[in-house]
């Protein structure tokens, strides 16, 4: 009876572990996905960031004095980049709370 009482106890626990895992994948999914549409974002920003760089450099002193002064589209590429990058972290952040709560 006691090999019995054990193997239930082990098939409950088996199977409250894959509960909690699912619960997890399904918790976090959402948030990965945000992640990975905000990553292609940044990617692309960062990409405009460089054309820009690239543009203000070409456009200066071509004897090697870089003397180079950030433009407001600049400025807006980096504001938009940091606030990215800062969804991603909240994202990140949103994933591990829901890890812990399901430990």
């Amino acid at each position: 009876m006691a090999f019995l009482d054990d193997l239930g106890n082990k098939i409950n626990k088996t199977g409250q572990a894959a509960v909690k895992k699912s619960k997890e994948l399904a918790g976090t999914a959402k948030y990965e996905a945000q992640i990975y549409a905000e990553q292609k974002v940044l990617d692309s920003l960062n990409t405009k960031m460089a054309n820009a760089c690239c543009e203000a450099i070409a456009s200066s002193d071509a004897m090697g004095n870089l003397d180079i002064t950030f433009t407001p589209e600049m400025l807006d590429i980096y504001r938009d980049i940091m606030s990215a990058k800062e969804r991603i972290a909240d994202l990140n952040a949103e994933i591990e709370r829901i890890k812990s709560e399901l430990q």
